[in-house]
């Protein structure tokens, strides 16, 4: 986001202009979410693209990048439908969203997607914990082709406000949408499109969700630090997918980029700290 260029602005030194997105203010993830897409399409339309939330932190980035590479393997199969990262829970979390798995997906890898559950009730959510249900991390992994049919599906009217646009025109497409979820408009309506990968022993934390019920292992940071961090691993990740483009997002509280091409977003300026809620 605009307000937000102190904040990145060094981290994003070595990035050509023609690959840096900005939007001019947050207006809900799957506005941010088309907007790369439509972009990168344009660029290259056979590409897999991976979303990572930057305020997330993972503290086992070996497991992590292992399930990484599995889910990029997953998505170079089955090109018509996007993999989620569903994280083994270890509470009955009340302010996170949850997955409920379906049948294995041949291979065995993967799963179907049944449902979504959003923020539970805590009654609720010790019975999805009980019942095999995992976090949404909302790292998701998947080719444009099937990111852009699955918006398509639910929210056309979305793609078709950036088809076409140009790079001038963008505060006046954003101040004509209407906000839009991604999770819940566009995810939650479409299961049969998405598959889950369960992962455990990654030491995951939402710092935009540490609450005083969870301990989230990275406790504080500035927004310079985790920027650096996020950049660090999808560069890693890079060295292992040369082929393919890795999208790194933030989506709600710090900043959204893209790599290679680098979209910048967020609410407000503020680095996410435990007591702090997502919207």
């Amino acid at each position: 986001m605009q307000t937000h260029e102190r904040f990145y602005v060094d981290q994003l030194a070595d990035v050509a202009d023609e690959r840096l997105l900005i939007q001019p203010y947050n207006h809900g993830t799957a506005a941010a979410i088309a907007y790369g897409l439509t972009h990168i399409d344009r660029v290259d339309p056979d590409a897999v693209v991976a979303f990572f939330p930057s305020d997330h932190h993972f503290a086992n980035d070996g497991a992590f990048a292992a399930h990484m590479d599995l889910a990029f393997r997953q998505a170079e199969m089955d090109q018509e439908r996007v993999i989620l990262l569903g994280i083994q829970p270890d509470a009955p979390e009340e302010s996170y969203g949850w997955i409920e798995p379906g049948e294995s997906v041949a291979g065995g890898a993967v799963s179907e997607v049944r449902r979504f559950w959003e923020k539970p009730s805590r009654r609720v959510a010790n019975q999805l914990m009980r019942g095999g249900c995992l976090w949404n991390s909302f790292v998701m992994v998947g080719r444009v082709s099937a990111f852009l049919a699955m918006i398509r599906r639910t929210l056309p009217e979305l793609l078709t406000s950036f088809a076409g646009m140009h790079s001038s025109a963008l505060r006046e497409i954003y101040a004509k949408i209407p906000a839009a979820n991604f999770s819940n408009e566009v995810l939650s309506a479409r299961p049969s499109d998405l598959t889950v990968l369960p992962a455990r022993g990654l030491g995951w934390s939402d710092l935009g969700t540490c609450t005083a019920n969870r301990y989230c292992q990275v406790r504080s940071a500035s927004l310079a630090d985790i920027i650096q961090e996020t950049l660090q691993r999808v560069q890693e990740l890079r060295g292992v997918h040369e082929r393919h483009e890795v999208v790194l997002m933030e989506l709600d509280h710090l900043a959204l980029r893209n790599d290679p091409v680098m979209l910048q977003g967020g609410s407000d300026g503020h680095v996410p700290v435990p007591g702090a809620m997502k919207d």
